[in-house]
């Protein structure tokens, strides 16, 4: 039975990755004409028919991340997932994710800081990936943060590496619901009528978790309800 579970199961992640890899081409042109469209008629276009065109370029946008979601799992998953390390700066990628994130989180007083020093012990990671792993943290904890809540993105400098710590003031995450955040399609199901128009896949925190196993390193989540949670990972030097 196990292993016709786990036949089902790959037969499936199979299926979804392929049908998602064929999507992925036809909605890059959709988007790629309707920016065009937009482009070009915004001078002949009514208010109300440039805000429709809006709609649907941002669901468009939704839908190629969720897209592109799946195949990086498939790739995690199959093993296919190649980590080119390099010297890093982590400080510096930090900082231009939060400055990307600055003004929405400014809409809604929420304050972002990064308290990585200058001088701190070189790493050696895929910085991309990296990249990728900070921003999809810190969306989350934009996510799951109320209005005047606060953001932190620190480091400790341990014996053999650095622990990378993204913490928030938000709703946190129930004790039972710990062990299952980092699995894909989960998401906190507490405290949730605290957060308004809260829209995710559930895929980002198993994305994440993928690419540090990749790298070699350990990622784990340390919340208590109506307190805020640490998301904190390693990365060696």
């Amino acid at each position: 039975m196990a292993l016709k579970l786990k036949e089902l199961d790959e037969i499936k992640d199979n299926f979804i990755s392929s049908v998602s890899h064929e999507l992925k081409s036809p909605l890059s042109y959709i988007k790629g004409y309707i920016d065009l469209f937009l482009a070009e008629s915004k001078e002949i276009l009514s208010k109300e028919h440039s805000e429709y065109f809006t709609v649907i370029k941002n669901n468009i946008n939704r839908l190629s991340n969720f897209i592109s979601d799946i195949l990086d799992l498939a790739k995690i998953k199959a093993g296919h997932i190649i980590v080119k390390k390099e010297p890093c700066n982590l400080r510096k990628i930090a900082m231009e994710i939060a400055a990307f994130c600055k003004p929405g989180a400014e809409e809604r007083k929420i304050t972002i800081t990064v308290l990585i020093p200058e001088d701190m012990p070189q790493i050696s990671c895929d910085i991309q990936k990296i990249n990728q792993v900070l921003n999809n943290l810190l969306g989350n904890a934009l996510k799951f943060t109320q209005e005047g809540g606060k953001i932190e993105i620190s480091t400790r400098d341990k014996e053999d590496n650095i622990e990378v710590c993204v913490s928030d003031s938000g709703i946190g995450i129930p004790e039972e619901e710990l062990n299952t955040v980092f699995e894909k399609f989960q998401q906190v199901k507490a405290n949730m009528d605290k957060i308004e128009n809260v829209k995710g896949t559930g895929l980002g925190l198993a994305i994440v978790k993928g690419i540090i196993d990749t790298h070699g390193e350990k990622i784990w989540v340390e919340s208590e309800l109506n307190k805020g949670s640490r998301f904190i990972f390693t990365l060696s030097k």
